[in-house]
């Protein structure tokens, strides 16, 4: 078949050319691989799935197009097609951050009002403190740990950020300086002032955050907890902004959420168009789509997924066109289910456990691999020091197990342990430092460099794990 030849051009639809390529393919194969249909077909197949895909993906970037000039009833008919109704009575919401003293829980259904609404709030369940993750903190720098020669260290996220101890230092005159390096240095964070002192919190006012920082050095003075709080009423819909006053112990730091009697066009339309971005991304078993199926799953606190796409076993012993869901969290088989609601009809399923799953008529076992860990133990020794200025502070050692937890806490499933990075960190974080040498390994006294994790299992370590002498 010719496309172009002297009489000028002659059109031909695709599926024609492919024939002719596939054709032309199998010809030049000849008696060389006995398997030459067999191949053949398995390359239709992929191209046949590749057009479905785009196929699928532009139907999607239309229906954003449609969503978008759509009114009324007329995104009351997109939204039957995403199953998807218009919401009716929504009370208006504040997302908040409670300040909570040592061991506060807050009850589900404690009220509290907002200045300039008359009306009551609550959330809908109960806040109390969890470890280091939280929105914010109030610190105090304790009284013995401002010494000359200290170094005083905060990691957001496994970074740490540092400062040094100058004369005439307080714990307020500390943190005044070190709070602004950290909000200078990560725009995720910022600095907020409160009855009881500098609040350091997640500056959109409502994410969790990863501290880390040494309970020898810091105490905790407030911690700040998130939560979504309602308005008791079904008839006043009150739009609370960032800055809103509500209580000492109980801060605004975003904006909330207007509520409605029944959801209007400009509401309804963003929805709409978080449901056709989520079907364009749920394509064929795509990592998103499988990824956010299963994380909807109640208990799912963590999911990665590997897919192979091709024909072969891939280096990972993926088999091929199968996908791999590695889980932390929640029931097996509503993590089955979800895995089956979004992988593609064709694809299998490869893990050490499973779950069952249906579609109404047939009952299938999905496999699935839960997430797994693996201790680490990490050796600090050899640390040498500027003589020429404060030299060795005195907190070294629980700061430094400050830094080494904070670098653990930021490392994702399937991440190798590098005794150079931690090296590297602990050289930021105390400015006198010259040289440190870091050893790691899965056993005591480790001599390596590295730890090797394989996929699906996440590094870390405790506090009986880490030396440092």
């Amino acid at each position: 078949m010719e496309l172009i030849n002297d009489g000028g051009w002659h059109g031909a639809r695709l599926p024609e050319l492919r024939g002719d390529i596939y054709q032309k393919l199998r010809d030049l194969l000849g008696d060389i691989s006995p398997d030459g249909d067999s191949l053949i077909g398995q390359v239709m197949a992929v191209v046949a799935e590749n057009d479905l895909n785009i196929v699928e993906a532009i139907g999607w970037t239309f229906a954003g197009f449609f969503i978008s000039s759509g009114e009324g009833i007329q995104l009351d008919g997109i939204g039957e097609g995403f199953t998807l109704p218009r919401y009716g009575l929504t009370r208006s919401s504040a997302d908040v951050v409670y300040l909570l003293a040592s061991g506060q829980v807050i009850a589900s259904g404690e009220t509290f009002t907002i200045s300039g609404i008359s009306g009551d709030w609550s959330p809908s369940g109960s806040i109390q403190a969890n470890g280091k993750n939280a929105t914010g903190f109030v610190l105090e720098v304790k009284s013995d740990a401002i010494t000359t020669g200290n170094t005083f260290t905060i990691s957001i996220n496994g970074k740490p950020y540092s400062t040094q101890y100058q004369t005439g230092d307080t714990s307020d005159s500390i943190l005044s300086r070190l709070y602004p390096i950290i909000a200078a240095a990560d725009t995720s964070v910022t600095i907020y002032s409160t009855e009881y002192g500098l609040l350091l919190y997640a500056a959109d006012g409502k994410s969790l955050i990863q501290f880390s920082f040494s309970d020898d050095v810091f105490s905790i003075v407030r911690t700040g907890m998130p939560a979504t709080t309602w308005y008791d009423s079904d008839t006043e819909f009150p739009d609370v902004r960032f800055g809103y006053v509500a209580t000492d112990d109980i801060l605004i730091l975003a904006n909330g959420s207007k509520g409605f009697e029944i959801e209007d066009d400009e509401q309804y339309r963003e929805r709409l168009f978080e449901a056709a971005e989520a079907g364009r991304k749920n394509v064929s078993a795509s990592r998103p789509g499988i990824k956010n199926a299963v994380l909807a799953v109640a208990g799912v606190s963590y999911v990665t997924v590997n897919t192979n796409r091709g024909i072969e076993t891939d280096a990972d012993g993926l088999p091929g066109k199968s996908v791999q869901v590695f889980v932390a969290g929640g029931d097996s088989d509503a993590i089955a289910q979800a895995i089956y609601d979004a992988a593609a009809a064709e694809c299998g399923f490869y893990g050490n456990t499973s779950g069952t799953a249906t579609d109404g008529t047939t009952t299938e076992t999905v496999y699935f691999t839960r997430q797994s860990f693996q201790l680490v133990y990490v050796s600090v020794s050899g640390d040498t020091w500027d003589a020429e200025t404060t030299g060795k502070p005195d907190d070294y050692e629980s700061v430094a197990k400050s830094v080494i937890t904070g670098y653990f806490s930021q490392l994702e499933m399937g991440r190798d342990v590098f005794a150079g990075q931690i090296s590297a960190r602990l050289v930021t974080a105390f400015p006198t430092m010259t040289d440190v040498t870091v050893t790691v390994g899965t056993s005591e006294s480790p001599t390596g460099k590295t730890v090797p994790i394989s996929s699906g299992v996440v590094a870390v370590t405790d506090s009986t794990s880490v030396v440092v002498s």
